[in-house]
């Protein structure tokens, strides 16, 4: 064990980022690893240990996997498990703390590529309609960070025909959003990016021309909010650099817009 105990190895494995990584660990200390030790060890932990996605159980799984079918196949079938149980969670909260828990190899172009695949090759109408609501969702979860993508996943439904999301009313929704500011409360910026993202979906960006004017200063708004919400350390590192670049998007096109219509 290369000096170090198996508790110091395991501690390395739960650590590190990524199912890449971890493979990667397994791969260097299959000695101590791979062994009845360290699937007790590990089952130990996971009974003095809250319950977590990627906690010390999940990990006993991953080196089962390992054991039974070698470290590149068994890592492959602890990949392909995490898959399955992200497309068969029904709660969209918990699919957001699988893809924050597991972002290698959910939030992938892997993943991604290998979802449309799917969705592209299924005859039945329903379940390629899921499939593609899942591809709407990793596409949001990538570009804007997994909070403000399940967010606006949630708010629409995001096409999915089992799921209708909150009802679009403009003028309540606007009220809610005025509130909202009026507090003042950091706690509700993302409610209010979910608002925002709800009002500015309808005025695409390929829409009529009266309500140009009118996005760009939607998305001004979005930016401002996104930026405040960046700022109020609310998101995780990875959710604030996705919502930051969501912003300078937003900006430039209101620019765009706005120039566009001085002319």
């Amino acid at each position: 064990m290369t000096g170090r105990t198996l508790n110091e190895i395991i501690g390395t494995l739960l650590a590190a980022d990524g199912l890449s990584e971890k493979v990667g660990i397994v791969e260097e200390n299959r000695e101590a690893l791979l062994t009845d030790e360290a699937e007790a060890a590990l089952m130990e932990m996971a009974g003095r240990l809250p319950v977590s996605l990627n906690g010390p159980a999940v990990h006993r799984d991953l080196i089962r996997a390992c054991r039974d079918h070698g470290v590149e196949d068994g890592g492959a079938g602890f990949a392909d498990a995490l898959v399955n149980l992200w497309l068969r969670e029904n709660s969209l909260e918990r699919k957001g703390a699988l893809l924050k828990a597991w972002s290698d190899p959910l939030l992938s172009d892997e993943m991604l590529e290998g979802i449309k695949g799917l969705a592209s090759a299924e005859p039945n109408p329903e379940a390629a309609s899921m499939l593609r609501w899942h591809v709407q969702l990793l596409q949001r979860c990538r570009t804007r960070g997994v909070d403000l993508g399940v967010a606006a996943q949630q708010a629409t439904g995001g096409g999915n025909p089992t799921r209708t999301g909150r009802p679009f009313d403009p003028q309540t929704l606007v009220a809610e959003l005025n509130r909202l500011v009026a507090a003042g409360e950091p706690r509700t910026l993302p409610r209010q990016v979910e608002i925002l993202e709800t009002l500015l979906r309808p005025l695409s960006a390929g829409g009529a021309e009266e309500y140009a004017l009118t996005r760009a200063d939607l998305s001004t708004r979005l930016a401002v909010t996104l930026t405040r919400l960046v700022n109020s350390g609310l998101l995780s590192k990875e959710d604030a650099a996705a919502a930051s670049r969501r912003a300078d998007a937003l900006n430039t096109e209101a620019r765009t817009i706005r120039q566009r219509r001085s002319h």
